[in-house]
């Protein structure tokens, strides 16, 4: 059976949502494969398992906890590197309906990226700063991707973290924070990367 892993990342008030996210991922998420977590917190009350992975992170003031979420991961390479696909989805989310690996992965590598609901046919709120290595021009047409799940085969998820961690880097260097943090980073490395698969409009659904 395919081994499958799910990185959430919950700092301070955050932990209150891990409970919900994990029931609802061993209900619908990836139950044809065998389903882990990574859990990056700064919290001592996280207890690791057979299951859940617990990776102790700095508790830093914001935007950082989500900027550099592609340098926790990192944190986690070897344990990412076990299996065989990894995703990340925001901690305050929840699974509502099945997904199935067999189902979403045609072929065994890849990534899949989601469009923004707020963004549908529309071109989202990308970094504009050309000082910026999240750069997209007002000229490229592209969909608007956002930063709450994603994923796909392992080594792909690793190589788009150290791609991402690295850019990141360069923008802090030079006192730079691109606008939507992550987010802009990552549509930014899928500007030249061709997604394997997008979930589209109607995946995700807003509370309220």
């Amino acid at each position: 059976m395919r081994r499958v892993t799910l990185n959430l990342i919950a700092t301070n008030n955050y932990t209150i949502f891990l409970e919900n996210i994990i029931k609802s991922a061993k209900e619908f998420f990836a139950n044809d494969c065998d389903l882990s977590f990574i859990v990056y917190t700064n919290s001592d009350n996280i207890i690791s398992d057979e299951r859940i992975t617990r990776v102790k992170i700095e508790n830093e003031a914001w935007p950082l906890p989500t900027l550099k979420r592609f340098h926790y991961f990192l944190m986690a390479e070897d344990t990412i590197n076990e299996s065989d696909f990894s995703f990340y989805i925001d901690v305050d989310s929840m699974f509502i309906r099945d997904i199935k690996i067999s189902e979403v992965f045609k072929k065994e590598d890849g990534l899949v990226v989601t469009l923004h609901p707020g963004f549908i046919g529309r071109s989202g709120t990308p970094e504009r700063n050309p000082d910026s290595t999240a750069y997209i021009p007002l000229s490229a047409n592209v969909p608007y991707f956002c930063g709450g799940f994603f994923g796909g085969d392992s080594k792909s998820f690793i190589e788009m973290a150290k791609n991402i961690s690295n850019s990141i880097d360069i923008d802090l260097k030079n006192g730079i924070i691109a606008i939507w943090h992550d987010e802009s980073h990552l549509n930014k490395y899928f500007l030249t990367k061709e997604p394997a698969g997008i979930f589209g409009d109607g995946f995700t659904e807003a509370e309220g």
